[in-house]
């Protein structure tokens, strides 16, 4: 019969190196993702953008992912980083303000081209319906 103890220090062990590779790997991600933003130029609404989707993206750093967003604003309102801001509140949990904020992108579709409307459609359509099903009609 195996030992329970030996067991459990294994398992513990496993977990314990497990988290901590998956932690290097976190960190080593965010590093370069700060590098690129601390390396674009001062004007690089883009950079700023991409940087804080991949981090929002990975539901990781929001705090430090909507100062990014919110300086990308600042240089220049587009209808990606508006929508990126969407996101940022719906990674909260706080639909209702991503709401406002998808709109808002729809808004300035038309003057910008980097994202459709059926990018920001889909994302209100899945805080409507989380469920991936909408109401149907009655005939």
């Amino acid at each position: 019969m195996r030992n329970p103890i030996k067991i459990i220090l294994a398992l513990a062990l496993f977990l314990i190196l497990s988290n901590s590779e998956s932690y290097s790997l976190h960190n080593n991600t965010v590093k370069k993702i700060r590098e690129q933003v601390e390396n674009a130029s001062p004007e690089d609404w883009f950079t700023l953008a991409e940087s804080a989707e991949k981090l929002i993206s990975k539901g990781k750093n929001l705090e430090e992912a909507k100062s990014w967003v919110l300086q990308s604003i600042e240089i220049s309102k587009r209808p990606y980083n508006v929508m990126l801001l969407g996101d940022y509140y719906n990674a909260i949990k706080y639909p209702e303000k991503a709401l406002e904020y998808y709109v808002e992108a729809l808004l300035l579709v038309n003057r910008y081209s980097e994202v459709s409307n059926g990018d920001i459609q889909r994302k209100i359509y899945f805080i409507i319906w989380p469920d991936g099903t909408a109401v149907k009609r009655k005939n």
